[in-house]
């Protein structure tokens, strides 16, 4: 398992749709290429291009000890506006709009400091460069407990 002080960066080929891959990879501490391999990719309808669903990519992190929550915005959901949430030092898996493709959403991992976009030319990112859909609180579990 990854030590949370040690994340990086990973980019997705320009134009792909494998945000999904590359949260994994930073999640977990795998290359690109390793999570791909390791997931099972959806074909979009729009183009075909392959792309991995929000459940794959919950799905792979859970089989590395890690666990996800979520705190949902949509205004169908539940009401947020007396619930704060300090995310400080704390990871998570961010659901945003996409600023590429009009309509759809994009996967971004949330270091406890800084947004880290597989898509962004930035190695981190703050906040307020994005519109949050949701977010996945992660919590790594102790091996050592048992579990």
């Amino acid at each position: 398992m990854l030590p949370p002080d040690e994340f990086r960066t990973i980019k997705q080929p320009k134009g792909s749709k494998v945000c999904g891959a590359a949260v994994v990879a930073m999640v977990i501490g795998c290359s690109l290429e390793t999570a791909m391999n390791n997931m099972i990719s959806t074909p979009s309808e729009i183009d075909g291009d392959h792309f991995y669903r929000l459940r794959e990519v919950l799905k792979i992190i859970g089989a590395h000890g890690i666990f996800c929550g979520l705190v949902g915005f949509a205004d169908d959901t539940f009401e947020l506006r007396h619930l704060s949430i300090n995310m400080q030092d704390r990871q998570a898996i961010l659901v945003v709009k996409s600023k590429l493709y009009e309509g759809y959403q994009h996967y971004v991992f949330w270091d406890g400091e800084h947004v880290r976009d597989s898509s962004s030319d930035e190695e981190v990112n703050t906040l307020d460069q994005y519109e949050i859909c949701e977010v996945w609180p992660l919590t790594w579990i102790d091996e050592s407990l048992g579990g």
